[in-house]
């Protein structure tokens, strides 16, 4: 099917009239491996640019037949009149690989201006340490320091065991390139303690996190203290002599 098309097999990089017009032609004729060709190359920025040019028809069936393309970086370049439509057409799975190698602070960024049905269906993608850092920097207040910050450290719950804790961190592909301890969580999310790498690895596996706990760390009401507690957290990971002094 490609002799319909006046584009060379060795496609640019650059997003033109020609290219959108390709597209268009290949969504038309259901050639997948003809559209994998054109976009695959492109700039998240212009993928964006392309997918506000054509129809909302052509669109769902662009992404109906363009599977996995959507990720975290062309959401973030959507305008958000056809963010929000984007997001309602992808399912779990889709939208899980589209946010998977976001930081933290880019789900932020790209929460904020989306309403609720939509920021439930990004959370829901992320595992479940990702959701946590994520919901404590959208419990600070707007273009404050505690939302603006990036965090990445490694959360647990603290009813695991030390071999549930290494299967999570074996499995986890997305892991801070540095690292030193595991952050501990009781249910309600909030950080109890924190577990170091040398005793999680020099522990059995049946033994419980909360048995090889660093130190302790202060629980806080719920307010000002309670959200200011997420600093902490980022204190921590950077310095484990830090003290918490939300209290």
């Amino acid at each position: 099917m490609t002799d319909l098309y006046d584009n060379p097999p060795e496609l640019s990089d650059v997003l033109d009239a020609q290219r959108v017009l390709d597209v268009r032609l290949a969504v038309e004729h259901e050639d997948v491996a003809r559209l994998h060709m054109l976009l695959d190359p492109l700039h998240p920025a212009d993928i964006a640019d392309l997918l506000e040019q054509i129809s909302d028809g052509l669109r769902t069936r662009l992404l109906h037949f363009w599977k996995g393309g959507i990720d975290g970086d062309v959401l973030s370049e959507l305008d958000e009149s056809i963010r929000e439509d984007i997001i309602d057409g992808l399912n779990s799975a889709e939208l899980a690989h589209a946010v998977r190698d976001l930081d933290s602070d880019d789900v932020v960024d790209l929460l904020e201006d989306l309403d609720e049905p939509q920021q439930e269906a990004i959370l829901d993608a992320l595992d479940d340490a990702e959701r946590i850092v994520v919901e404590q920097s959208l419990s600070f207040p707007e273009n404050s320091a505690g939302r603006l910050m990036q965090r990445e450290v490694v959360m647990a719950p603290e009813h695991w065991s030390v071999g549930q804790a290494i299967d999570y961190l074996r499995r986890h592909q997305n892991l801070p390139e540095q690292f030193y301890h595991m952050i501990l969580i009781d249910p309600r999310m909030r950080p109890t303690g924190y577990v170091t790498l040398g005793k999680l690895l020099g522990a059995k596996r049946a033994v419980p996190l909360h048995d090889i706990v660093g130190r302790q760390l202060p629980h806080h009401p719920s307010g000002s203290a309670g959200k200011r507690c997420g600093l902490c957290i980022q204190s921590i990971s950077l310095d484990l002599s830090t003290r918490c002094r939300c209290g």
